[in-house]
């Protein structure tokens, strides 16, 4: 049982490190904000004009920080029970909660990453614009990395309920080893 535990953790860091690349995305998109403000507020205050819809790209450059991160998040630490209170509770219970918790996240996920879907492909083929301004840009692809952000979140509240199972079923399968002489 032991090379099967082996295997499990073969996988759970390359899930691991996929989900970390990802989020590395999310991070750059954080710095790209960060800057964008600086140099907006610097230019508005020094020279009285401002990145033209500077307000816009740090909008919908949030969503990648957001998105992008939430998957990472769930793989590394979890986010769906509060362990405050989880921790009140039997270990069996903490163990239906978390598992119930990681069933309702893909679900709920999934389902939002399909509906995204079909509102990407409305976007694109309205070519919807950022607003009425002569340079404003399309959304669709802003749109597109909620859809993505949202399956890869499913994806990996998916991987946590596997992960969970077969460490589960190779912890009680090492038991029973040790108890059989």
């Amino acid at each position: 049982m032991g090379e099967r535990h082996e295997k499990l953790s073969r996988i759970d860091r390359i899930v691991n490190r996929c989900m970390w690349g990802i989020s590395i995305i999310s991070g750059i998109c954080l710095v790209i904000t960060a800057v964008l403000c600086t140099c907006d507020a610097l230019l508005s205050k020094f020279f009285s004009v401002s990145i033209p819809n500077g307000t816009e790209w740090v909008t919908y450059l949030n969503i990648p920080v957001v998105f992008f991160a939430m998957a990472y998040i769930q793989i590394d630490r979890g986010h769906t029970t509060v362990d405050l209170l989880c921790s009140k509770f039997p270990q069996k219970v903490q163990k239906v909660i978390k598992v119930v918790g990681d069933v309702l996240g893909t679900v709920v996920c999934l389902f939002s990453g399909y509906c995204a879907m079909r509102l990407t492909a409305d976007k694109f083929s309205t070519m919807t614009k950022s607003s009425s301004a002569s340079n404003a840009f399309v959304i669709w692809p802003f749109v597109l990395i909620i859809a993505i952000g949202f399956v890869v979140v499913g994806a990996a509240f998916a991987w946590c309920i596997v992960r969970d199972i077969l460490k589960n079923d190779a912890e009680n399968a090492e038991e029973k080893e040790e108890v059989t002489p």
